[in-house]
């Protein structure tokens, strides 16, 4: 979502110049270590806008390097959705048990860990 903002701000470069939108770049900092629970449509969305716009992605963490590889997004999906079989009356509680977690790794996001030598 911070992206997109950001976004927003960049989608009309070509007017009103100032210099403080002549970069094409955004720099994220974040306290986490690249792991980030997102809605698949919203992250399918940013990565084509920042693909349409020529925009580059950098993200600094605070945090520790895991053992895994890093940035990754996790996807909550209903595979009922797919199937058709949506249950209307179930409740919430019951349709927590059936989301399946995907993941997918940004490649258009470049991550740097601190180094606190």
């Amino acid at each position: 979502e911070a992206i997109n903002i950001t976004l927003n701000l960049l989608h009309f470069h070509y007017l009103d110049r100032d210099l403080y939108r002549s970069g094409n770049s955004i720099v994220i900092v974040s306290p986490g270590c690249g792991v980030f629970e997102v809605d698949q449509g919203l992250a399918g969305i940013t990565k084509q806008r920042m693909m349409d716009n020529g925009i580059g992605s950098d993200m600094l963490s605070l945090g520790l390097p895991p053992l895994h590889v890093a940035p990754f997004f996790l996807y909550k999906v209903d595979p009922s959705k797919f199937n058709n079989m949506k249950n209307k009356n179930a409740d919430d509680k019951q349709r927590m048990n059936y989301l399946k977690t995907y993941f997918e790794v940004p490649h258009w996001m470049n991550l740097s860990f601190i180094s606190y030598d």
